[in-house]
């Protein structure tokens, strides 16, 4: 079979041309795009976030109420002293707290 296309002709499709690319607008121009941008740089990136309205001496009672009835390594999956508990800091309680409330609400 010959080759359909002489070697010193190019095919047809290799003159064609790309469409023009389509102006997009850019971030600062987008006023929504600039709220984000704003937003996303005043905000901490990993800041922990505790609600005010949590109790953090009940939350931490009740976890003493767990280790005095040494239910604390089926609960939250550690073992913990009331000393342990004692020096928690708030992110710590609250991270137990919330396994202990999965705990709970898998076992009902």
């Amino acid at each position: 079979m010959a080759n359909p296309i002489p070697f010193n002709q190019t095919p047809a499709f290799h003159n064609l041309r790309m469409p023009p690319k389509y102006s997009q607008p850019s971030v600062a121009q987008d006023p929504v795009m600039e709220e984000v941008m704003s937003l996303l740089e005043t905000e901490p990136i990993n800041a922990p976030v505790i609600a005010p309205s949590v109790d953090i001496p009940a939350l931490r009672e009740q976890l003493a109420v767990l280790v005095s009835t040494g239910g604390c390594k089926e609960a939250i999956g550690t073992n913990l002293t009331h000393e342990q508990v004692r020096r928690l800091d708030e992110k710590d309680v609250i991270k137990y707290s919330k396994r202990y409330e999965a705990y709970v609400g898998a076992k009902t």
